[in-house]
Protein backbone atom coordinates (compact mmCIF):
# COMPACT_ATOMS: atom_id res chain seq x y z
CA UNK A 1 0.00 0.00 0.00
CA UNK A 2 0.84 3.31 -0.88
CA UNK A 3 1.97 5.83 2.18
CA UNK A 4 -1.06 8.69 3.21
CA UNK A 5 -0.29 11.69 1.42
CA UNK A 6 -0.11 15.00 2.79
CA UNK A 7 -3.41 16.15 4.60
CA UNK A 8 -4.57 12.68 4.98
CA UNK A 9 -5.92 12.69 8.59
CA UNK A 10 -4.76 10.82 11.77
CA UNK A 11 -7.50 8.74 11.66
CA UNK A 12 -7.71 7.52 8.46
CA UNK A 13 -4.12 6.73 8.94
CA UNK A 14 -4.68 5.25 12.11
CA UNK A 15 -7.01 2.82 10.78
CA UNK A 16 -5.16 1.59 8.05
CA UNK A 17 -2.23 0.63 10.51
CA UNK A 18 -4.83 -1.34 12.69
CA UNK A 19 -5.75 -2.93 9.38
CA UNK A 20 -2.42 -3.54 8.61
CA UNK A 21 -1.87 -5.42 11.86
CA UNK A 22 -4.93 -7.26 11.96
CA UNK A 23 -3.73 -8.63 8.66
CA UNK A 24 -0.24 -9.29 9.98
CA UNK A 25 -1.96 -10.99 13.39
CA UNK A 26 -4.72 -13.34 11.35
CA UNK A 27 -1.30 -14.25 9.24
CA UNK A 28 0.74 -14.80 12.14
CA UNK A 29 -1.96 -17.11 13.06
CA UNK A 30 -2.60 -19.23 10.48
CA UNK A 31 1.05 -19.53 9.97
CA UNK A 32 1.54 -21.22 13.15
CA UNK A 33 -1.45 -23.53 12.78
CA UNK A 34 -0.56 -24.00 9.63
CA UNK A 35 3.31 -25.33 11.21
CA UNK A 36 1.01 -27.48 14.04
CA UNK A 37 -0.90 -28.93 10.73
CA UNK A 38 2.07 -29.59 8.95
CA UNK A 39 3.68 -31.44 12.15
CA UNK A 40 0.68 -33.53 13.37
CA UNK A 41 0.67 -34.79 9.07
CA UNK A 42 4.43 -35.58 9.27
CA UNK A 43 4.35 -37.44 12.76
CA UNK A 44 0.81 -39.75 11.47
CA UNK A 45 2.75 -39.79 8.30
CA UNK A 46 6.15 -41.48 9.82
CA UNK A 47 3.89 -43.81 12.19
CA UNK A 48 2.46 -45.29 8.86
CA UNK A 49 5.39 -45.34 7.47
CA UNK A 50 6.99 -47.22 10.60
CA UNK A 51 4.16 -49.56 10.94
CA UNK A 52 3.97 -50.31 7.36
CA UNK A 53 7.46 -51.85 7.60
CA UNK A 54 7.21 -53.20 10.49
CA UNK A 55 3.62 -55.23 9.89
CA UNK A 56 5.27 -55.94 6.00
CA UNK A 57 8.29 -57.27 8.01
CA UNK A 58 6.18 -59.67 10.34
CA UNK A 59 3.47 -60.78 7.40
CA UNK A 60 6.85 -61.88 5.56
CA UNK A 61 7.88 -63.82 8.15
CA UNK A 62 4.88 -65.47 8.95
CA UNK A 63 4.80 -66.15 4.74
CA UNK A 64 8.37 -67.63 5.13
CA UNK A 65 7.22 -69.97 8.06
CA UNK A 66 3.91 -70.48 6.57
CA UNK A 67 6.00 -71.72 3.00
CA UNK A 68 8.19 -73.59 5.24
CA UNK A 69 5.89 -75.68 6.52
CA UNK A 70 3.85 -76.27 3.43
CA UNK A 71 7.31 -77.03 1.83
CA UNK A 72 8.00 -79.41 4.59
CA UNK A 73 4.32 -81.08 4.75
CA UNK A 74 4.73 -81.59 0.94
CA UNK A 75 8.13 -83.07 1.10
CA UNK A 76 6.57 -85.34 4.23
CA UNK A 77 3.87 -85.98 1.87
CA UNK A 78 5.97 -87.38 -0.86
CA UNK A 79 7.74 -89.23 1.36
CA UNK A 80 5.05 -91.24 3.23
CA UNK A 81 3.61 -91.53 -0.24
CA UNK A 82 7.04 -93.47 -1.24
CA UNK A 83 7.02 -95.32 2.03
CA UNK A 84 3.28 -96.54 1.65
CA UNK A 85 4.40 -97.70 -2.65
CA UNK A 86 7.60 -99.35 -0.96
CA UNK A 87 5.41 -101.05 2.02
CA UNK A 88 2.42 -102.01 -0.47
CA UNK A 89 5.69 -104.02 -2.50
CA UNK A 90 7.65 -105.46 0.63
CA UNK A 91 3.94 -106.60 1.19
CA UNK A 92 3.20 -108.34 -1.76
CA UNK A 93 6.72 -109.79 -1.48
CA UNK A 94 6.47 -110.89 2.25
CA UNK A 95 3.42 -112.95 1.31
CA UNK A 96 4.64 -114.68 -1.63
CA UNK A 97 7.91 -115.24 0.51
CA UNK A 98 5.69 -116.73 2.98
CA UNK A 99 3.84 -118.75 0.86
CA UNK A 100 6.94 -120.64 -0.68
CA UNK A 101 8.57 -120.93 2.65
CA UNK A 102 5.10 -122.10 3.81
CA UNK A 103 4.90 -124.66 1.14
CA UNK A 104 8.48 -125.76 1.50
CA UNK A 105 7.90 -126.44 4.91
CA UNK A 106 4.27 -128.12 4.18
CA UNK A 107 6.25 -130.32 2.00
CA UNK A 108 9.12 -131.35 4.65
CA UNK A 109 6.22 -131.91 7.24
CA UNK A 110 4.37 -133.86 5.39
CA UNK A 111 7.77 -135.89 4.39
CA UNK A 112 8.76 -136.77 7.97
CA UNK A 113 5.47 -137.04 9.02
CA UNK A 114 4.37 -139.90 6.42
CA UNK A 115 8.14 -141.28 7.33
CA UNK A 116 7.33 -141.31 10.69
CA UNK A 117 4.00 -143.10 10.40
CA UNK A 118 6.34 -145.80 8.71
CA UNK A 119 8.57 -146.14 11.51
CA UNK A 120 5.83 -145.96 13.87
CA UNK A 121 4.17 -148.81 11.62
CA UNK A 122 7.50 -150.74 11.38
CA UNK A 123 7.49 -150.49 15.51
CA UNK A 124 3.94 -151.62 15.79
CA UNK A 125 4.93 -154.75 13.80
CA UNK A 126 8.08 -155.64 15.89
CA UNK A 127 6.33 -154.88 19.11
CA UNK A 128 3.77 -157.49 18.47
CA UNK A 129 6.49 -160.33 16.97
CA UNK A 130 8.02 -159.30 20.20
CA UNK A 131 5.11 -159.90 22.56
CA UNK A 132 4.24 -162.63 21.25
CA UNK A 133 7.90 -164.44 21.39
CA UNK A 134 7.79 -162.70 25.17
CA UNK A 135 5.30 -165.53 25.52
CA UNK A 136 7.40 -168.06 24.47
CA UNK A 137 10.73 -167.00 26.42
CA UNK A 138 11.73 -166.83 30.21
CA UNK A 139 10.24 -164.05 32.07
CA UNK A 140 13.52 -163.09 33.91
CA UNK A 141 15.68 -162.78 30.44
CA UNK A 142 12.23 -160.82 28.63
CA UNK A 143 12.45 -158.34 31.56
CA UNK A 144 16.16 -158.19 32.12
CA UNK A 145 16.04 -157.22 28.27
CA UNK A 146 13.30 -154.57 28.49
CA UNK A 147 15.52 -153.31 31.39
CA UNK A 148 18.76 -153.21 29.41
CA UNK A 149 16.56 -151.58 26.46
CA UNK A 150 15.18 -148.95 29.04
CA UNK A 151 19.22 -148.12 30.51
CA UNK A 152 19.84 -147.46 26.74
CA UNK A 153 16.98 -145.29 25.76
CA UNK A 154 17.71 -143.27 29.59
CA UNK A 155 21.23 -142.56 28.37
CA UNK A 156 20.52 -141.53 24.80
CA UNK A 157 17.94 -139.28 25.85
CA UNK A 158 20.08 -138.00 28.59
CA UNK A 159 22.49 -137.66 26.18
CA UNK A 160 20.04 -135.52 23.76
CA UNK A 161 18.94 -133.42 26.92
CA UNK A 162 22.13 -132.77 27.10
CA UNK A 163 22.68 -131.54 23.70
CA UNK A 164 19.30 -129.43 23.59
CA UNK A 165 20.52 -127.80 27.43
CA UNK A 166 24.29 -126.97 25.96
CA UNK A 167 22.23 -125.75 22.58
CA UNK A 168 19.98 -123.55 24.72
CA UNK A 169 22.67 -122.15 27.33
CA UNK A 170 24.97 -121.63 24.14
CA UNK A 171 22.45 -119.22 22.22
CA UNK A 172 21.47 -117.49 24.87
CA UNK A 173 24.78 -116.53 26.33
CA UNK A 174 25.06 -115.74 22.61
CA UNK A 175 22.39 -113.29 22.36
CA UNK A 176 23.04 -112.11 26.13
CA UNK A 177 26.79 -111.11 24.79
CA UNK A 178 24.90 -109.46 21.88
CA UNK A 179 22.38 -107.14 23.61
CA UNK A 180 24.90 -106.89 26.29
CA UNK A 181 26.63 -105.19 23.92
CA UNK A 182 23.94 -103.13 21.90
CA UNK A 183 22.92 -101.66 25.35
CA UNK A 184 26.05 -100.24 25.85
CA UNK A 185 26.09 -99.09 22.84
CA UNK A 186 22.95 -97.56 22.73
CA UNK A 187 23.01 -95.82 26.06
CA UNK A 188 26.41 -94.39 24.54
CA UNK A 189 24.77 -93.09 21.51
CA UNK A 190 21.75 -91.88 23.65
CA UNK A 191 24.18 -90.07 26.01
CA UNK A 192 26.23 -88.57 22.60
CA UNK A 193 22.77 -88.02 20.84
CA UNK A 194 21.27 -86.02 23.70
CA UNK A 195 24.87 -84.31 24.19
CA UNK A 196 24.38 -83.01 20.14
CA UNK A 197 20.49 -82.03 20.96
CA UNK A 198 21.32 -79.66 23.32
CA UNK A 199 24.17 -78.17 21.43
CA UNK A 200 22.33 -78.16 18.65
CA UNK A 201 19.50 -76.66 20.31
CA UNK A 202 21.85 -73.87 22.03
CA UNK A 203 23.40 -73.49 18.41
CA UNK A 204 19.59 -72.63 17.01
CA UNK A 205 19.40 -70.25 20.16
CA UNK A 206 21.95 -68.34 19.19
CA UNK A 207 21.17 -68.14 15.61
CA UNK A 208 17.67 -67.28 16.12
CA UNK A 209 19.13 -64.53 18.71
CA UNK A 210 21.50 -63.02 16.27
CA UNK A 211 18.71 -63.45 13.78
CA UNK A 212 16.38 -61.21 15.56
CA UNK A 213 19.47 -58.57 16.33
CA UNK A 214 20.21 -58.12 12.79
CA UNK A 215 17.35 -57.97 11.62
CA UNK A 216 16.46 -55.60 14.35
CA UNK A 217 19.39 -53.57 13.17
CA UNK A 218 18.77 -53.71 9.41
CA UNK A 219 15.19 -52.67 10.07
CA UNK A 220 16.53 -49.39 12.32
CA UNK A 221 18.67 -48.47 9.52
CA UNK A 222 16.40 -48.88 6.96
CA UNK A 223 13.92 -47.12 9.00
CA UNK A 224 17.03 -44.24 8.58
CA UNK A 225 17.31 -44.83 5.63
CA UNK A 226 13.99 -44.33 4.19
CA UNK A 227 13.47 -41.53 6.42
CA UNK A 228 16.76 -39.77 4.56
CA UNK A 229 15.03 -40.49 1.35
CA UNK A 230 11.67 -39.12 2.22
CA UNK A 231 13.24 -36.10 3.43
CA UNK A 232 15.44 -35.86 0.38
CA UNK A 233 12.33 -35.73 -2.11
CA UNK A 234 10.43 -33.41 0.01
CA UNK A 235 13.60 -31.09 0.02
CA UNK A 236 14.22 -32.15 -3.64
CA UNK A 237 10.79 -30.96 -3.93
CA UNK A 238 10.94 -27.79 -1.59
CA UNK A 239 14.20 -25.86 -3.02
CA UNK A 240 12.02 -24.77 -6.57
CA UNK A 241 9.92 -23.53 -4.31
CA UNK A 242 11.94 -21.97 -2.05
CA UNK A 243 13.99 -20.70 -5.36
CA UNK A 244 10.78 -19.27 -6.24
CA UNK A 245 10.12 -17.60 -3.18
CA UNK A 246 13.64 -15.48 -3.44
CA UNK A 247 12.57 -14.19 -6.58
CA UNK A 248 9.03 -12.54 -5.20
CA UNK A 249 11.24 -11.73 -2.17
CA UNK A 250 12.99 -9.94 -4.24
CA UNK A 251 10.06 -8.16 -5.94
CA UNK A 252 8.62 -7.49 -2.26
CA UNK A 253 11.93 -6.26 -1.21
CA UNK A 254 12.11 -3.78 -4.10
CA UNK A 255 8.88 -2.65 -3.53
CA UNK A 256 9.04 -2.32 0.28
CA UNK A 257 12.28 -0.13 -0.71
CA UNK A 258 9.94 2.22 -3.59
CA UNK A 259 7.26 2.56 -1.21
CA UNK A 260 10.08 3.66 1.62
CA UNK A 261 11.57 6.29 -1.02
CA UNK A 262 7.86 7.84 -1.25
CA UNK A 263 6.71 7.53 1.94
CA UNK A 264 10.62 9.67 2.59
CA UNK A 265 9.32 12.70 0.12
CA UNK A 266 5.91 12.42 1.91
CA UNK A 267 7.10 12.86 4.95
CA UNK A 268 9.99 15.69 4.01
CA UNK A 269 7.23 17.71 1.83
Amino acid sequence: EWPLRPGMSASREAERAAKKAQAMAEMERRHEELKLEKRAVDRITEDVRKATKIEKKQNENKIAQLQAAVDEDKAALEALEDSCGDLVVALANLEADHAKAYAEQDKDYNEKRVFKQKLQFKEHQIIRKKMALVKQCDPNDCFKLDLNQLETEVKEWTEEQEKVKNFYDNTMNKQGNVLAKLEYQSKNIARKVGKKRQEQADLKLKINALKAQQEDELHNKSLLIERLEFDTARLETNAPRLESDLERLEVFKVKFESMSQVKSLYDMA
